[in-house]
């Protein structure tokens, strides 16, 4: 009997660290903040082009759509020209923009 529930034992040890092994890959996952990008996601029919007029003198550029149905896009600035949570800060606190964070990328 102990002999079994040895072997028991042995084989959700086993089972358990295979199972770990195949999720992660023995590769850890982190999003990195990238601080000269945000994802804004616009307040109704505001288009990019406004958004970078507004704050031009960041050197503010559209990127790309994220999802045009929740006008949602990846933006650029110069972080050399404002101190990037400053800059975050303001976009929130903007009357185009509905919400606001950095941009993030993915790395292993």
């Amino acid at each position: 009997m102990k002999n079994l529930s040895f072997i028991f034992v042995i084989i959700l040890t086993t089972a358990f660290f295979t199972f770990l092994s195949s999720c992660s890959d023995g590769k850890k996952m982190t999003n990195a903040v990238v601080k000269n990008e945000i994802i804004a996601t616009l307040r109704g029919k505001v288009k990019p082009q406004q958004v970078e007029a507004a704050f031009q003198k960041y050197k503010m550029k559209s990127i790309k759509a994220i999802d045009k149905n929740t006008n949602t896009w990846l933006f650029s600035f110069d972080k050399a020209l404002i101190e990037p949570d400053l800059f975050l800060n303001s976009l929130q606190d903007s009357q185009f923009i509905k919400s606001a964070k950095f941009g993030e990328k993915s790395k292993k």
